[in-house]
């Protein structure tokens, strides 16, 4: 019985995966991954930088064994509300991206537009590159109007300047 329960699991996840990689075009590479939903403190916790700032460019790259696509993200920074150097521009690295023809996706990834005002939840890496913590959940867009949106989800209507006041009050905390 369990040998039988076994091959059936096996046999659906090989039509599953065959299912899911049909539908891929043929200069479209996909990656998956999983994260785990942070609260505020958890973002803040894992957060070397925060930053608030504008997306001035992205530049998508291959990585160096050309089986995977980076973008790096250049942020005019405005107001360092946690850490950092005090620079006034940074490169942030997220996965996935576009290169030629070649369009890598990776799910739960931080994506960014030219332009935007951004709060951003930075952790510094060991080869010295800074990435979103927690993936999409480490990265907000101010709205012209002042408030702090993740993607089209409004923060509970809080303005810029209150999510700072949270921010520094959860420092604070952490910080005794």
């Amino acid at each position: 019985m369990i040998q039988r329960i076994a091959i059936v699991a096996v046999i659906t996840a090989s039509l599953l995966l065959s299912a899911c990689s049909a539908r891929v075009p043929p200069d479209e590479v996909t990656s998956s991954s999983l994260v785990v939903e942070l609260t505020q403190a958890e973002l803040v916790a894992h957060a070397d930088w925060i930053v608030v700032g504008t997306v001035t460019g992205k530049e998508s790259l291959w990585s160096a064994d050309r089986g995977n696509i980076y973008t790096l993200v250049t942020v005019s920074v405005e107001e360092w509300v946690k850490g950092g150097p005090g620079e006034n521009e940074i490169v942030i690295t997220t996965p996935g991206g576009q290169v030629g023809e070649t369009t890598e996706v990776v799910e739960d990834a931080a994506g960014f537009q030219e332009g935007e005002r951004v709060l951003v939840y930075l952790q510094l890496n060991d080869d010295g590159t800074a990435s979103v913590v927690g993936g999409w959940q480490g990265q907000f867009v101010v709205t012209k109007n002042g408030k702090v949106a993740r993607g089209e989800l409004s923060l509970s209507n809080l303005s810029l300047a209150d999510v700072i006041s949270q921010i520094k009050a959860e420092i604070g905390k952490q910080s005794k």
